[in-house]
């Protein structure tokens, strides 16, 4: 336990210091994750990632509030679904 317990902290430090070199470090661990998420998949909406199973501990509204953040800060973009225009869909921005 102790050996896997170390390592996971060295994870957690490269982690952090990727987040400092990105200019992430300063948002919240839900902002980060899904800011991940995004990343991870290209057709994310607020809905689908408030049903994934990652993010079942937050309600709509509080991941709703997240991507707003990124949104306001220019990390992910919000672009109308062209097959459906009643989905907005999220993308990391550039």
């Amino acid at each position: 336990m102790k050996r896997s317990t170390g390592r996971l902290f060295d994870i957690r430090l490269k982690l952090d210091k990727l987040e400092r070199l990105e200019g992430l470090n300063d948002l919240s661990n839900l902002e980060k994750s899904i800011a991940a998420f995004v990343a991870w998949d290209e057709s994310v909406t607020i809905a689908s990632i408030s049903r994934n199973y990652y993010f079942k501990d937050y309600s709509f509204s509080t991941v709703k509030r997240a991507v707003n953040i990124l949104l306001v800060r220019g990390i992910v973009n919000k672009n109308k679904d062209i097959r459906d225009v009643r989905k907005n869909i999220l993308s990391i921005a550039n």
